[in-house]
């Protein structure tokens, strides 16, 4: 066990020396169970954020914003006066983010642990659609055409890549680069040399082909 946690401390050492906590996130406060949720706001509502480094890691099972526990400290604690003794704080990638945890580095002992927070088992955050937010709303065009450019996959990860962890581990997906040049904006920079995919965002753009699709059947029968 001690040997493990060297491990862990000499691998999050690596992490933070690399990511040098350059990122920043949102704070939502929750309870436990995912019941409830609202974002920390500033004194001039404004979203509060916090400094620190998106990391994935395996052993713990997932994405997690790496943050001075100090720093982790004062959020939660502002969760807990502005909506109940309840709540935890919990990172959010942007408006449409999943659901993630603090990961907190203790800069005293130099160790590292998981924050309390809650994970649904589809980890997905209902998304903000209310059409009275909405600015230049306008149909998809041409979806089963795009669609249609694209492929879909069966592949390995490299085992010197950020996914390297999954090397051997055979998945379906689609490509980013070709994704880019038809939807990009289901596309976003991960760093300066990985971009990922919008998986989710896919679904808008699949309910307007099978409609596109629909109505093309409809005219072949209809010439019957």
């Amino acid at each position: 066990m001690k040997l493990f946690n060297l491990i862990l401390s000499v691998s999050f050492s690596v992490i933070l020396s690399s990511h040098t906590l350059a990122d920043e996130s949102n704070v939502f406060c929750s309870k436990p169970d995912g019941s409830h949720w609202d974002w920390l706001e500033n004194d001039n509502e404004e979203q509060v954020v916090i400094d620190g480094s998106w990391v994935e890691r395996e052993e713990y099972r997932g994405d997690y914003f790496l943050v001075i526990r100090s720093s982790y400290l004062d959020v939660n604690q502002q969760c807990k006066t502005e909506f109940g003794s309840q709540y935890l704080a919990q990172p959010a990638k942007n408006s449409l983010s999943s659901w993630y945890k603090f990961m907190l580095h203790d800069e005293e002992t130099n160790t590292y642990s998981i924050a309390a927070g809650y994970i649904p088992p589809t980890n997905s955050m209902p998304r903000i659609s209310d059409i009275n937010l909405k600015l230049d709303i306008q149909p998809l065009q041409n979806s089963l055409d795009k669609l249609s450019r694209l492929n879909g996959y069966s592949y390995s990860w490299r085992p010197d890549s950020i996914q390297g962890h999954l090397a051997g581990q055979y998945e379906y997906g689609v490509i980013a680069q070709e994704v880019q040049s038809e939807l990009p904006e289901l596309v976003e920079q991960y760093d300066p040399y990985t971009l990922r995919v919008d998986y989710i965002g896919f679904i808008p753009v699949l309910l307007e082909s099978i409609k596109e699709l629909k109505t093309r059947v409809e005219t072949l029968e209809s010439r019957q």
